[in-house]
């Protein structure tokens, strides 16, 4: 089963980190095949293990750090963790914030009576190009994917350890 939520993380990572790159090339097929909203159920299962995991992770630094009177609790963290992925979990939450900003802009595209049009809350701002339209849903998925990468690269990492290390806290 640790196998499994593992891989069910990475996959998740690796499809998020695809539509994402797709979006930045304004290549945009969610309104044919909404795969993004495909991988947010998977990311509760994913995210739920890793929840537990670091639970029982908290629990084990707690009375170690007691034992051994240390002051540092998020260095074994990382431990056992693959220096790939490792680099992959802290650059997917470090770009997460970054690529909000960069994509947030409040605008809706949206389809009224077979025009594109673009929205900001329910006020309309202006009638858009089907390219427009395509350059503003592919910024939607790139804002909702830049999400997804920074849950799924700290699931990934954070249940390879625990497959690894063979921790109780979930089975």
């Amino acid at each position: 089963m640790k196998k499994i939520l593992f891989l069910l993380a990475f996959t998740g990572w690796a499809i998020a980190l695809l539509v994402h790159i797709l979006s930045i090339f304004e290549i945009y097929f969610s309104d044919t095949f909404p795969i993004e909203d495909w991988l947010f159920p998977g990311l509760f299962v994913v995210w739920i293990a890793t929840i537990f995991y670091l639970k029982s992770e908290k629990e084990l630094k707690s009375e170690n750090a007691i034992a051994n009177n240390e002051d540092n609790y998020f260095s074994p963290m990382f431990d056992n963790i693959p220096n790939w992925l490792r680099v992959l979990a802290i650059f997917s939450f470090i770009y997460s914030p970054i690529n909000f900003f960069m994509t947030a802009n409040g605008y809706t595209p949206e389809i009224d009576n077979g025009q594109f049009i673009l929205m900001e809350k329910s006020t309309f701002i202006k009638t858009l190009t089907k390219l427009e339209y395509i350059h503003y849903k592919a910024n939607e998925v790139r804002l909702s994917t830049g999400h997804l990468l920074a849950f799924y690269g700290i699931s990934s990492a954070f249940l390879y350890r625990n497959m690894k290390m063979g921790l109780k806290g979930y089975t």
